[in-house]
């Protein structure tokens, strides 16, 4: 018996409601109850709507009583929110204690607006609500559409890659509620930040097996539409505005293109630009908003704390954040993160090639705490004035001058030592990674590093001008510059124990804006080391590490491609070395043999202890040299 033909499916002759609001063609596929796009925006395919009445003719007569009409969904513009100062204009006074009203009308004498202003009280802080103009709604759906067509079907996969490789360790986004939104209706996503969440996670687009089938959509035009959307969203910012810029610059500071960092760095300072005009330099804590959002608000103000103190370190600038005008408070562990989270069903914490969260969230904040001491070593050491301290000191007495500089490191070092005394074991490399996860505790190790080696530098750079400079120098003077040396080794040592540490479950990870540089800065110090040698011995020694450090990056470099920017700096300084003559100093003593200061042994186990990174006082350099 044969049989009987499937019935199909009956549906209105009109599209859906979806498409009908999209002014979008309706397409079933054969034997589908939920049209295409439908499907694709995981939306619900229905036709409540009433069909659209049809043009009359002119030579039709109206009915007397026309048919009810549906409400037409309203178009809610968006609502920006600045922070008022209260020592210009909107005086903190007048606004805040003399008005009772929590809510100001307002409409200045000779204001060329016509959109709603108004001032809010938030625990004693004024902003000014302006509603946005129904031109920027279209501007934003023109936009979405646009970014929705240029990656096809891929959205939905870029998306779960974002959550399964960036948000664990840079928490910039509200998980629950992007996700809520995504899935009811793209629009109500910001159109930049959609575009630059898409445009970072093509990054790790190899990884997803949803996405290998399809074409990868073209970096650089995503990179193009997110820069036009981020500039003109600069004038009109929101909290979207400002998670866009921190990727944004996430994105361009590791292109190849930027070899220079510093061309990020005015993007960088319209981004804090902007934070300040929505007031993410002050604590929320006693706004009257959701929790979550006070917890949102927080995080986005500490990652724009970390990539700019970082950014100012790796590109030699002075940061805008000041203490005198920061008020955020610290993070909690546990109450500031609860929106991170995600249920089991579709989420991102199910899936393979994930970052723990709990680690992550230990990432975020103990790599916060080493940003506060990169103030600190901005302040002391990278300063325009402190840089004019070190150039001006008279190496006429080099030792004088050498106890001075490790003095002033000395308080830098300690606070250095402090931090890593109570790093969470979570976050230490060696420590095993379950399958399917990925780490990203190497960002702790290269911005320890380079903070170690942004304090030395001035130690290093005064042993290089007395040697090239030919200045006599005394027994006590090499014998603090021989720990001083011992020390750097030691440390170049555990940098290489670090790379030879390195798995394709660490390379895969988030990495922070500053690591690219980061990177390299272990090639300048390597330089400076064989700079200072003081004979052949110490010069090839560290060539062969800085040799080894290079070919460790070189083999990685496929998992890293960020790696080649260090790779090529090695190159140049290569060359640049060749040119240097490798005398020695210039001792008054010569017919005394130096005293051969070896190196402690490295001990086995964990190798970011404090004591290996932390020199010794000025006493032990004199008793060690004396004894």
């Amino acid at each position: 018996m044969s049989e009987s033909p499937k019935p199909k499916l009956s549906r209105p002759d009109r599209p859906c409601d979806s498409c009908r609001k999209r002014k979008s063609r309706c397409v079933f596929e054969d034997d589908s109850a939920i049209c295409f796009l439908c499907k694709f925006h995981n939306f619900q395919c229905e036709f409540n709507l009433p069909p659209l009445q049809k043009k009359k003719k002119k030579n039709e007569s109206t009915p007397t009583k026309p048919p009810k009409q549906s409400k037409v969904p309203v178009v809610t513009p968006t609502l920006h929110t600045y922070y008022l100062g209260g020592n210009n204009e909107f005086d903190g006074v007048i606004f805040k204690d003399l008005l009772p009203n929590p809510e100001i009308d307002l409409n200045p004498v000779g204001s060329r607006y016509v959109i709603k202003r108004k001032i809010r009280k938030q625990a004693g802080d004024l902003f000014l609500e302006v509603e946005g103009s129904i031109e920027d709604v279209e501007y934003d759906k023109q936009q979405i559409q646009k970014i929705s067509e240029f990656v096809g079907d891929s959205g939905p996969g870029l998306v779960s890659l974002y959550f399964r490789f960036v948000h664990g360790t840079f928490p910039i986004i509200s998980e629950k509620n992007f996700l809520e939104n995504y899935k009811k209706d793209i629009n109500l996503i910001d159109p930049c930040l959609l575009a630059c969440l898409y445009l970072f996670a093509l990054n790790w687009w190899s990884l997803s097996l949803d996405l290998s089938g399809l074409i990868q959509p073209s970096q650089s035009e995503l990179e193009k539409i997110a820069e036009t959307i981020f500039y003109k969203k600069l004038k009109t910012p929101t909290l979207s505005t400002i998670q866009a810029g921190l990727l944004l610059i996430q994105h361009q500071s590791f292109r190849d293109k930027y070899d220079n960092p510093s061309n990020c760095w005015p993007i960088q300072s319209a981004l804090w630009g902007a934070a300040q005009c929505l007031g993410l330099n002050r604590d929320p804590c006693n706004y009257n908003i959701p929790e979550w959002q006070k917890s949102l608000r927080k995080r986005i103000s500490w990652a724009i704390y970390v990539q700019e103190k970082w950014f100012c370190i790796t590109v030699d600038k002075s940061s805008h954040i000041n203490d005198d005008d920061w008020t955020v408070g610290d993070l909690d562990e546990f109450k500031d993160f609860t929106d991170s989270e995600v249920s089991a069903n579709g989420g991102t914490n199910t899936l393979e090639g994930r970052i723990d969260e709990s680690m992550g969230i230990k990432l975020f904040l103990e790599k916060i705490e080493l940003s506060k001491l990169a103030d600190v070593i901005l302040k002391e050491l990278c300063s325009l004035k402190s840089k004019q301290y070190f150039d001006n000191l008279e190496i006429s007495d080099p030792v004088t001058q050498l106890k001075s500089i490790l003095n002033k490191i000395k308080p830098l070092q300690i606070h250095l030592t402090n931090w890593e005394s109570q790093l969470p074991k979570v976050l230490l490399i060696e420590q095993n990674i379950e399958r399917g996860l990925i780490s990203g505790a190497p960002n702790i190790y290269i911005s320890n590093f380079s903070a170690q080696i942004t304090i030395l530098r001035p130690v290093l750079r005064l042993l290089s001008k007395i040697k090239n400079q030919q200045k006599v120098v005394d027994r006590e003077f090499m014998g603090i510059r021989d720990i001083v040396f011992n020390r750097c080794i030691i440390i170049f040592e555990n940098i290489l124990r670090f790379v030879n540490e390195l798995k394709a479950e660490h390379l895969q990870t988030f990495w922070y804006t500053s690591a690219r540089v980061g990177f390299s800065y272990i090639v300048i110090f390597g330089y400076y080391l064989a700079l200072i040698s003081k004979n052949s011995t110490e010069y090839n020694k560290c060539i062969e590490l800085l040799e080894n450090y290079v070919w460790k990056l070189k083999i990685n470099n496929k998992n890293a491609e960020f790696f080649s920017h260090s790779i090529l700096w090695w190159s140049q300084l290569n060359k640049l070395l060749k040119n240097v003559g490798n005398h020695g100093y210039n001792f008054e003593e010569e017919t005394l043999s130096e005293p051969e200061i070896m190196p402690p042994s490295v001990p086995s186990g964990n190798f970011l202890s404090p004591h290996l990174f932390n020199l010794d006082s000025i006493e032990d350099f004199i008793m060690n040299f004396h004894s």
